[in-house]
């Protein structure tokens, strides 16, 4: 089976694990009030990209926003949530953006491309990369094409979850989606290769006409 295959099949399981995240959030968010204290819609979208260039929004900040946003009708653009998302992902709460994400499919609002990046970039921070595939999964269902920052989050995820052999077979294929590896890619295969005694391997792989 080929790659393509092999990672548009296992798209599904990503939903069902974190199918109970999404009514935990639920929780949190009646609790909250999205009515106060928040920019006006016209402005939103400025106000979110400011504070995911500060980092400077915090948990409690996001889930009000959140909730405001999920309630306006009709609801902001998934830019502006893709900029709430990313100012928590900054501030290493990964687990929230998965949360934050099952509520969007649920109110109505569908990723795009920079959406899933930064969810494929939660789960192998996280330790998930199994997870990462299906993300990716949905990016090729989504008729995305992947970009460089997509497999270079995967590879390194993967070489971190000690899945390197998995990390050089997305490396070796990444042309078959029309992208080809960037230094970034090519360091984490290497540091990866290195750290599990498989320098021969990297010099086989990376320079195979050389004995």
């Amino acid at each position: 089976m080929g790659m393509r295959k092999i990672i548009l099949s296992n798209s599904a399981a990503f939903s069902k694990a974190f199918s109970s995240s999404s009514s935990a959030l639920s929780s949190k968010l009646s609790h909250s009030n999205p009515k106060s204290n928040v920019p006006n819609p016209h402005s939103l979208n400025q106000f979110l990209t400011k504070q995911r260039k500060s980092g400077a929004i915090t948990l409690d900040q996001a889930l009000h926003f959140f909730g405001y946003m999920i309630h306006m009708l009709p609801p902001p653009p998934v830019s502006s949530f893709n900029h709430l998302l990313g100012a928590l992902a900054k501030i290493q709460h990964h687990g929230h953006v998965i949360s934050f994400y099952q509520r969007l499919n649920s109110v109505g609002v569908f990723p795009d491309i920079r959406t899933l990046n930064i969810l494929l970039n939660c789960c192998c921070k996280m330790g998930l990369a199994s997870d990462g595939f299906s993300v990716f999964g949905k990016i090729l269902r989504g008729r995305y094409s992947p970009t460089s920052s997509t497999f270079n989050t995967l590879i390194k995820g993967l070489c971190m979850d000690d899945k390197i052999g998995e990390a050089t077979r997305l490396f070796n294929n990444m042309s078959v989606f029309g992208c080809q590896p960037d230094v970034f890619a090519y360091g984490s295969i290497i540091d990866g290769l290195c750290k599990y005694g498989k320098v021969e391997k990297g010099k086989t792989t990376f320079f195979p006409n050389k004995r």
